[in-house]
């Protein structure tokens, strides 16, 4: 039993090692986002004058859903995919404000999603305002690219949580482009915002009803079920291995 618990502390050592490392990596991922790229491809996206409405999803008017699905990755990371779907008119750019929670999330990083990247190699342009807690996104193909339709993930984001358990995010000034001999940009598009958390209801908190695919569990989550595990066993067996010799010093066998 001796072999065996002293394997569990060996595994359980290099299982924090382990998870030290990935940690380590994903900090440096974090802090090397990769969004330099030309704000004048972007003059027209997402203006502060470019007011939009919001309109009811289940209406069969609309040409398309821009939509949000989050998910906490980690006691200090949110995951916050920003996904399109239902476009029956080709799109040639994406572009908004996205709003999040005053000194309860850091922007940290986007990733590009698979709606776009479909027609080509877009353009980005991700910028952050700490002060007003907004992000400024906006993505475009070529004129001679492909344009997509239906259903896609736009980009991820993700946040570093400082504070609370409840976010909310709002799109605004939001811009859906098309390409019909010049560009023009799309009317009657569903902008729909999120919240995360217990107090987030389920018309706002759509992750729970959504289709998009998102894991549930990342590498980080499965190795600190694996530390856990690794932990109780031996700590389960000095319980027991205390409580029978209290047992014996308390209770001794009684003779005849």
């Amino acid at each position: 039993m001796k072999k065996i618990l002293i394997l569990l502390t060996i595994f359980f050592i290099a299982l924090l090692f382990i998870k030290a490392v990935f940690a380590a990596e994903l900090d440096d991922e974090f802090a090397n986002p990769e969004s330099d790229y030309s704000e004048d491809l972007f003059d027209d996206f997402g203006n502060d004058g470019d007011e939009f409405d919001i309109f009811d999803s289940d209406s069969e008017n609309i040409n398309g859903t821009i939509f949000m699905q989050g998910e906490r990755l980690d006691s200090d990371i949110f995951k916050l995919s920003i996904a399109a779907k239902e476009f029956t008119t080709p799109v040639l750019g994406i572009a908004f404000h996205l709003l999040y929670g005053k000194n309860k999330l850091a922007f940290l990083k986007y990733e590009p999603g698979d709606f776009l990247e479909r027609g080509g190699d877009p353009f980005y342009l991700v910028k952050n305002d700490e002060d007003l807690n907004k992000i400024v996104f906006g993505e475009t193909l070529r004129k001679n690219d492909t344009f997509p339709i239906g259903d896609g993930i736009i980009s991820t984001l993700y946040f570093q949580v400082l504070d609370g358990e409840d976010f909310n995010f709002e799109f605004n000034n939001g811009v859906i482009s098309t390409l019909d001999t010049v560009r023009q940009d799309m009317d009657l598009i569903s902008w729909e915002n999120f919240s995360f958390g217990k107090n987030a209801t389920s018309s706002e908190n759509i992750g729970a009803a959504s289709t998009l695919n998102i894991n549930q569990f990342d590498y980080s989550s499965i190795l600190t079920i694996a530390i856990m595990f690794a932990a109780a066993i031996p700590t389960v067996y000095f319980i027991i291995k205390a409580v029978k010799k209290y047992s014996k010093l308390n209770f001794p066998a009684q003779t005849n």
